[in-house]
């Protein structure tokens, strides 16, 4: 009888790790539901902003490179699947930005402003961070950001 229960019950946590894809569901990214996602708005505070996600690796490595322009009011968000440090640069990035960086409560931890087009010094983040989002060179002071303020998408 012990053995017909442990053979049921391997096969129900084996199910079960199959059904989760083998992963346990607490390591899966706090934002998994932009997984399929393409573009979205992104809020920071009253703003809005038409958004793209950078979700594939190629999307990541790529991100804004290689575009004549970011329209006022649009940006890319580069999201991780855990809190890490990020380091961001300009190489092959003809439109100057804004970067907010962002914790897992969805507040910004830091801000490097006024980065230049083709300027290929890495700046890294003092600390771990869930995502960043790039924006116009500007918008920070235009719309007032500052750290700690909230973002949605």
């Amino acid at each position: 009888m012990k053995k017909v229960l442990l053979a049921v019950l391997a096969l129900i946590v084996g199910s079960g790790a199959v059904l989760l894809g083998g992963k346990n569901p607490a390591s899966q990214p706090v934002f998994s539901h932009v997984e399929q996602m393409k573009e979205g708005v992104l809020r920071i505070g009253e703003y809005s902003f038409q958004t793209e996600f950078a979700i594939t690796p190629e999307e990541k490595a790529r991100g804004l490179m290689f575009r004549p322009e970011l329209p006022p009011g649009h940006s890319m968000i580069f999201l991780n699947d855990n809190s890490r440090p990020m380091a961001v640069w300009m190489k092959n990035t003809f439109v100057p930005l804004d970067v907010l960086f962002f914790n897992a409560k969805h507040e910004i931890s830091e801000i490097f402003e006024d980065l230049q087009p083709l300027d290929e010094t890495p700046r890294r983040t003092a600390n771990p961070v869930w995502g960043m989002v790039e924006v116009p060179a500007g918008t920070v002071q235009k719309y007032k950001i500052k750290v700690g303020d909230k973002i949605s998408f």
